[in-house]
């Protein structure tokens, strides 16, 4: 089995800060689609580095000991081989260690403000992905590792690669660090004028500052650093500020996706692609204890998503940007909230 656990420490040395770290253990079990997809299969183009038995001595050991394959195995140069995918039902849960070490500031002097600032670290192992049919068969023969070589099956009697396995595995590992910070403040309205207003103002800022994201497709293989891709911009924040009186609510919400690049790293014209911000708003009223209606909208400037061209990151949309932006443009929604 697999378990979960957490150590948390907290100290305040005054009434104003807190210092605070946690260190835990966590995991996420397989999905339904990576374990019991339906197998299909496809055929790939894949090469044989066991050609003349292999090249170095670890490809020989490989190579000499399957059936069919000898100092003199000359397979075409190329193999068009069946690969299997679908689901695979022996996946196990992806398993996640994150440290969190912050403060939290309540000012005695500054009142009705909260700011905490929290590092997060967080690495993952067994990450289920999939592995391509030539890396499999690359992998296999240059480390004999198990878990490449049960995704490759040669044909016992000739020693040709029969089929590859695309189904997904727990290979890859995750490294996620950065910065959260959260700003907050509420008052009576009438507090900070000095005058009878009703109402209340509640604003929270959220900020997140990533220094690394990088996922690794298997053990030895290069670091992919994800930092900078459209899903991972280095700067990303959201500010809500919202005004309440009895049961009437009026909230706005900004949110900012920062700077990221077509190709991470890349020193070319057009890599850049630019920062966006998008404005919601939403009215709210209480009808009872048990009943509200909410009016709002997303995106009420309508920002158009940057220009992203496939095949970038993202690109599954069918147009020239990615998911990770808005990519419906002005939303606006009605909506009734019920308790029981």
């Amino acid at each position: 089995g697999v378990s979960a656990w957490s150590v948390d420490a907290s100290y305040a040395p005054v009434s104003d800060i807190k210092f605070r770290t946690q260190y835990s253990r966590s995991f996420r079990a397989p999905n339904i689609a990576e374990l019991y997809t339906a197998r299909a299969q496809n055929n790939v183009n894949v090469s044989d580095p066991c050609r003349n038995g292999g090249t170095t001595a670890t490809q020989r050991q490989y190579c000499l000991s399957q059936p069919g394959i000898t100092g003199t195995f000359n397979p075409p140069a190329t193999v068009l081989s069946p690969q299997i995918t679908g689901g695979n039902p022996n996946l196990k849960p992806e398993v996640a260690k994150t440290l969190t070490a912050g403060v939290v500031l309540k000012p005695s002097s500054i009142p009705r403000v909260t700011l905490s600032v929290d590092y997060f670290d967080i690495k993952i192992q067994d990450a289920i992905s999939s592995i391509g049919a030539q890396i499999a068969i690359n992998q296999c023969a240059a480390t004999n590792d198990p878990s490449f070589c049960a995704l490759v099956q040669r044909d016992p009697t000739s020693g040709i690669i029969a089929t590859t396995s695309g189904t997904p595995v727990n290979a890859a590992s995750v490294r996620n660090r950065g910065i959260d910070v959260e700003l907050g403040y509420r008052t009576e309205i009438g507090d900070v004028l000095g005058v009878p207003v009703a109402g209340r103002i509640d604003a929270v800022l959220n900020y997140t500052y990533l220094d690394e994201y990088t996922t690794t497709p298997y053990a030895g293989a290069a670091p992919v650093m994800m930092l900078g891709q459209q899903y991972y911009p280095r700067h990303k924040a959201n500010l809500r500020v919202a005004y309440s009186k009895d049961a009437v609510s009026v909230a706005l919400n900004q949110r900012y996706h920062g700077a990221t690049e077509l190709v991470v790293g890349a020193n070319v014209p057009g890599n850049k692609v630019s920062a966006v911000a998008y404005t919601d708003m939403q009215i709210s009223y209480d009808l009872s204890d048990r009943y509200s209606i909410n009016v709002g909208g997303n995106n009420i400037f309508d920002v158009k998503p940057p220009y992203v061209p496939i095949p970038y990151v993202g690109t599954v949309t069918g147009t020239n940007t990615s998911a990770a932006y808005d990519i419906v443009g002005t939303f606006f929604y009605v909506g009734l909230n019920a308790k029981f």
